[in-house]
């Protein structure tokens, strides 16, 4: 599961389901993507992103989210996640909704 964000809140929902009997969640691997904006289908997924924000801000200090990023996380097999990615350089969404998206709700950016 990728959460997009911007600044501290989040926006999208990427879900990856890797090809049978595989554990990878690439493109190139074949697994499926489906994007989805309906945070509240995926709450459990988005719950945990935000309790791990309270971990990212206290090492972040006084300084700002980045304006797009996103985190990764995996089923940890008990019914919960494990985050696996964090990645604020090559934030890589596929979709062209996920950048209309942004444009409507805005970065802050002057």
């Amino acid at each position: 599961m990728r959460v997009f964000f911007i600044h501290d809140q989040p926006f999208h929902i990427l879900h990856k389901k890797p090809k049978a009997e595989s554990f990878s969640a690439t493109l190139f691997s074949g697994a499926q993507y489906t994007a989805d904006e309906r945070l509240a289908r995926w709450q459990p997924v988005v719950e945990y992103t935000l309790w791990g924000l309270q971990t990212l801000r206290r090492h972040l200090g006084s300084r700002p989210f980045p304006v797009i990023w996103s985190i990764d996380s995996i089923p940890n097999g008990r019914g919960g996640y494990v985050f696996s990615d964090i990645n604020a350089a090559a934030v890589g969404f596929t979709s062209a909704e996920i950048v209309h998206r942004i444009s409507e709700q805005g970065t802050g950016l002057k």
